[in-house]
């Protein structure tokens, strides 16, 4: 019995870390310094939080933070400390498995002050990063006039589609991990992807076409990380119709025709 129990405690802390990994690959951070602007000495204990929400964190005595398990979009940071006039940073963009770098410099007052405003740098060489990626935010996905989610990866460099479903840097779809919110959409007995996703509700995409880590599991081609909007409080809707003219409903000539090769349509 003993034995027993100890086994069920081990397979659950297994589950909980399997489940904690598939989890944070749908997710961002946001991590920077804040220091004095007159001294540029690190200032320790200085609040940093992410507007609109409850997500925040205080820096060290080194005057650096970070944010963990950031929801992908795009968000406006604040610092603030007592003595100090409070910084925001609007236009942050947060990417799935990205560090968005942001620091802040607070200027000492006695009175209270108004918020500066400043605009995110955008990055041009992401340090974080070591493999091959390409990230498509939800305003990219509404603008690109696609079907499904195979169309919409068309638009990436290095995929292309063919009959038989997507096809990165020349590995077929059973080379392909698919992954929505972080649970593998995979077939387990053909390992062919289920890509059939409402792409009004996709928040951000990103396709890794090499280097990926070993947390995506059975993949060899490329990985596609699919992260879906946050519920909302209140009730939405879209209507999407899509019209074809009237065509055979099928491939090649007529069954029946002189110039099918069976032998029932040449006979």
């Amino acid at each position: 019995m003993k034995k027993f129990i100890i086994s069920l405690l081990f397979l659950t802390l297994l589950l909980i870390s399997i489940n904690d990994t598939l989890a944070q690959a749908t997710r961002g951070k946001i991590a920077g310094r804040v220091i004095d602007k007159a001294t540029s000495e690190p200032l320790p204990g200085a609040s940093v939080l992410i507007a609109g929400t409850s997500i925040g964190a205080a820096t060290d005595v080194d005057g650096y933070y970070f944010i963990l398990n950031v929801h992908p979009g795009v968000y406006t940071i604040t610092a603030q400390m007592m003595g100090y006039t409070s910084q925001s940073v609007s236009d942050v963009q947060v990417n799935v498995g990205r560090t968005s770098e942001v620091d802040f410099t607070l200027a000492e007052t006695i009175l209270e002050g108004e918020v500066v405003y400043v605009s995110a740098r955008k990055e041009g060489i992401r340090k974080d990063v070591s493999n091959s990626a390409s990230t498509m935010a939800s305003n990219v996905v509404e603008m690109i006039p696609s079907k499904n989610a195979e169309d919409l990866m068309t638009n990436v460099a290095g995929v292309t589609q063919d009959m038989y479903g997507l096809v990165i840097r020349g590995g077929y779809e059973d080379e392909i991990g698919f992954v929505v919110d972080g649970v593998s959409m995979n077939d387990e007995r053909t390992n062919r992807p289920y890509t059939q996703i409402n792409m009004g509700m996709v928040s951000e995409v990103e396709v890794l076409t090499g280097g990926f880590n070993a947390e995506y599991g059975n993949a060899r081609s490329g990985i596609v990380n699919v992260v879906t909007k946050k519920p909302t409080k209140r009730y939405t809707g879209s209507f999407d119709y899509k019209n074809s003219p009237a065509a055979l409903k099928h491939f090649g000539p007529n069954a029946w025709s002189n110039e099918d090769w069976w032998d029932w349509g040449r006979f």
